[in-house]
């Protein structure tokens, strides 16, 4: 492509008029173009960008996202070149490819090897879209990864923690979720994924569509879900036992609700560490019954008090850290 062809693609992309049309052109330019060509071209619509007053407001708004997404380890080395080439980020296009960005040091090519990461903290949650459509519900301490070449030649996501999926069909690209221990295959679909690696077991439960999920331990036994079922498995033998399910339990968090079913204290105070974003010690001997309960949008007190009707113990609360003296 010339120069001037060139130009004038990443002139339309930065103002926002870049239509369909033109969307497989501009991707080449991005794969295929002459690394320095593209440098140049950058620059000149930079100088031409300062000039143009209107498009501080949203240069500022993308300023303030790199910031944010950007790698850690890449932060501070990023950080001085992202005022000069933020301007080149594409609005429009946000979505459906990721956050290009421009530097000496990381070139175009080198981007594509990139990976993007969602986490949340204890206590948190979060939405999000990916570049195909499909929507995602993360719950707390959870971290979603997908390379920024997702959607090209695969949809393939790694989660450690849970989350809510519902994917948007694509019979030519399946989308796949690994974890640790298994894999979860798709094509359109909605279900729950629960790959925490500091519990006992996985679990994925499907609410509507088919689902197969695969232990990596036994690659060749696959599984397939229906609706109403769930895949779960021990990571202790890594085998996979399908059930049926009750989806308002599996997918309570979805709704702010903190649910017990028949669970020891241990993992009862896990669960209550992720869901307040709290730290929970305890001393003396802790009982062994077990406990079904659950709670919608509750305070962490009226929870705490409510255990104490079933558990014999008194607890101290200090800012986050909770004590619990049984």
């Amino acid at each position: 492509m010339t120069k001037t062809g060139i130009k004038q693609l990443l002139q339309k992309q930065l103002d926002g008029r870049l239509d369909e049309a033109d969307l497989p052109a501009f991707q080449s330019i991005l794969q295929k173009e002459n690394e320095s060509e593209l440098e140049q071209q950058l620059e000149q619509l930079w100088e031409e960008f300062q000039a143009d007053e209107k498009h501080h407001a949203s240069f500022d708004r993308i300023h303030n996202r790199l910031y944010h997404i950007i790698h850690k380890e890449k932060r501070i080395a990023l950080y001085q070149n992202l005022s000069r080439y933020a301007a080149i980020i594409i609005l429009p296009l946000f979505l459906m490819f990721g956050v290009y960005y421009f530097t000496r040091t990381h070139t175009i090519k080198e981007f594509a090897s990139h990976e993007y990461s969602i986490e949340t903290a204890s206590g948190e949650r979060s939405r999000m879209v990916l570049p195909d459509g499909t929507k995602v519900l993360i719950s707390n301490n959870t971290r979603l990864t997908y390379p920024a070449s997702f959607g090209k030649q695969d949809r393939k996501v790694k989660l450690t923690g849970e989350a809510f999926f519902e994917v948007s069909p694509n019979k030519e690209l399946p989308f796949i979720i690994q974890s640790d221990e298994a894999q979860v295959k798709v094509l359109g679909t909605a279900f729950n994924v629960y790959a925490y690696p500091n519990e006992a077991f996985f679990e994925v439960a499907l609410q509507t569509g088919n689902v197969e999920v695969t232990s990596n331990r036994y690659p060749h036994t696959p599984m397939i879900l229906q609706p109403n079922e769930k895949a779960r498995m021990n990571y202790e033998d890594g085998v996979l036992v399908k059930e049926r399910t009750d989806l308002r339990i599996e997918m309570a968090w979805m709704c702010g609700d903190l649910f017990f079913r028949s669970e020891s204290l241990p993992r009862i105070f896990k669960k209550i560490e992720r869901f307040y974003g709290v730290s929970i010690t305890y001393t003396g001997e802790m009982p062994a019954e077990t406990f079904t309960g659950g709670y919608r949008e509750t305070d962490i007190v009226q929870v705490l008090n409510n255990l104490q009707e079933h558990y014999t113990f008194k607890y101290e609360k200090n800012g986050n850290k909770l004590h619990i003296n049984f």
